[in-house]
Protein backbone atom coordinates (compact mmCIF):
# COMPACT_ATOMS: atom_id res chain seq x y z
CA UNK A 1 0.00 0.00 0.00
CA UNK A 2 2.22 2.79 -1.23
CA UNK A 3 -0.59 5.32 -1.73
CA UNK A 4 0.01 5.74 -5.49
CA UNK A 5 -2.38 4.54 -8.20
CA UNK A 6 -0.35 2.28 -10.53
CA UNK A 7 -2.26 3.42 -13.64
CA UNK A 8 -2.53 7.16 -13.09
CA UNK A 9 0.49 7.63 -10.77
CA UNK A 10 -1.73 9.83 -8.57
CA UNK A 11 -1.61 9.72 -4.80
CA UNK A 12 -4.50 7.76 -3.27
CA UNK A 13 -5.59 6.90 0.26
CA UNK A 14 -4.35 3.43 1.32
CA UNK A 15 -7.01 0.81 1.99
CA UNK A 16 -6.73 -1.43 5.04
CA UNK A 17 -8.51 -4.70 5.92
CA UNK A 18 -9.49 -6.05 9.32
CA UNK A 19 -11.41 -9.11 10.53
CA UNK A 20 -13.36 -9.42 13.75
CA UNK A 21 -16.66 -10.21 15.42
CA UNK A 22 -19.45 -7.64 15.26
CA UNK A 23 -20.03 -6.33 18.78
CA UNK A 24 -22.36 -3.38 18.13
CA UNK A 25 -24.28 -1.74 15.26
CA UNK A 26 -25.76 1.73 15.65
CA UNK A 27 -28.97 2.96 14.09
CA UNK A 28 -28.58 5.46 11.25
CA UNK A 29 -27.91 8.90 12.71
CA UNK A 30 -27.07 12.43 11.58
CA UNK A 31 -23.46 13.29 12.38
CA UNK A 32 -22.84 16.84 11.13
CA UNK A 33 -24.40 20.20 10.27
CA UNK A 34 -24.91 19.09 6.65
CA UNK A 35 -27.34 16.42 7.92
CA UNK A 36 -25.23 13.56 6.54
CA UNK A 37 -26.15 10.12 7.86
CA UNK A 38 -23.96 7.23 8.98
CA UNK A 39 -24.02 3.99 10.92
CA UNK A 40 -21.17 2.70 13.05
CA UNK A 41 -20.18 -0.96 13.39
CA UNK A 42 -17.90 -1.97 16.24
CA UNK A 43 -15.69 -5.03 15.70
CA UNK A 44 -14.11 -7.00 18.52
CA UNK A 45 -10.54 -7.61 17.35
CA UNK A 46 -7.88 -9.61 19.24
CA UNK A 47 -5.03 -7.51 20.65
CA UNK A 48 -1.72 -8.61 19.10
CA UNK A 49 0.21 -8.22 22.36
CA UNK A 50 -2.28 -8.95 25.15
CA UNK A 51 -3.62 -12.38 24.26
CA UNK A 52 -6.71 -12.21 26.50
CA UNK A 53 -7.77 -8.74 25.40
CA UNK A 54 -10.17 -7.70 22.67
CA UNK A 55 -10.07 -4.23 21.15
CA UNK A 56 -13.41 -2.64 20.28
CA UNK A 57 -12.77 -0.85 16.98
CA UNK A 58 -15.48 1.36 15.41
CA UNK A 59 -16.00 1.69 11.64
CA UNK A 60 -18.23 4.32 10.05
CA UNK A 61 -20.50 3.35 7.16
CA UNK A 62 -21.61 6.48 5.35
CA UNK A 63 -24.94 6.80 3.59
CA UNK A 64 -23.65 5.23 0.34
CA UNK A 65 -22.18 2.17 2.11
CA UNK A 66 -24.96 1.67 4.69
CA UNK A 67 -26.88 -0.79 2.42
CA UNK A 68 -24.01 -3.26 2.95
CA UNK A 69 -25.21 -3.62 6.53
CA UNK A 70 -28.67 -4.97 5.64
CA UNK A 71 -27.93 -8.58 6.63
CA UNK A 72 -25.20 -7.90 9.21
CA UNK A 73 -26.00 -8.66 12.85
CA UNK A 74 -24.24 -8.65 16.20
CA UNK A 75 -22.22 -11.85 16.59
CA UNK A 76 -21.33 -12.18 12.90
CA UNK A 77 -17.70 -12.40 11.86
CA UNK A 78 -16.83 -9.87 9.19
CA UNK A 79 -13.99 -8.42 7.19
CA UNK A 80 -14.06 -4.67 6.62
CA UNK A 81 -12.03 -2.74 4.07
CA UNK A 82 -11.53 0.81 5.28
CA UNK A 83 -9.69 4.07 4.87
CA UNK A 84 -8.17 5.79 7.85
CA UNK A 85 -9.30 9.43 7.79
CA UNK A 86 -7.80 12.18 9.95
CA UNK A 87 -8.70 15.79 10.56
CA UNK A 88 -7.34 18.82 12.35
CA UNK A 89 -9.86 20.94 14.22
CA UNK A 90 -9.44 24.20 16.13
CA UNK A 91 -12.06 25.71 18.44
CA UNK A 92 -12.84 29.44 18.71
CA UNK A 93 -10.11 29.89 21.34
CA UNK A 94 -7.52 28.41 18.97
CA UNK A 95 -7.11 25.09 20.79
CA UNK A 96 -6.12 22.50 18.19
CA UNK A 97 -7.26 18.90 18.27
CA UNK A 98 -6.74 16.01 15.88
CA UNK A 99 -9.15 13.17 15.36
CA UNK A 100 -9.52 10.22 13.04
CA UNK A 101 -12.13 7.76 11.95
CA UNK A 102 -12.15 4.42 10.16
CA UNK A 103 -14.37 4.90 7.11
CA UNK A 104 -15.62 1.58 5.77
CA UNK A 105 -15.64 1.09 2.02
CA UNK A 106 -16.46 -2.62 1.78
CA UNK A 107 -17.85 -5.41 3.95
CA UNK A 108 -17.62 -9.18 3.67
CA UNK A 109 -19.63 -11.26 6.14
CA UNK A 110 -17.49 -14.29 6.96
CA UNK A 111 -19.88 -16.11 9.29
CA UNK A 112 -23.57 -15.27 9.38
CA UNK A 113 -25.02 -17.75 11.92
Amino acid sequence: MDGVDSQTNEKVMPIFKIKGQVNHITEPHVYNKKQNIKMTVCLAVPNAFATNRLEMVPFDFMELTMPMLASLKVGDYAEIDFELRGRKWADQEGNVNFYYNNEAIDLNIIDND
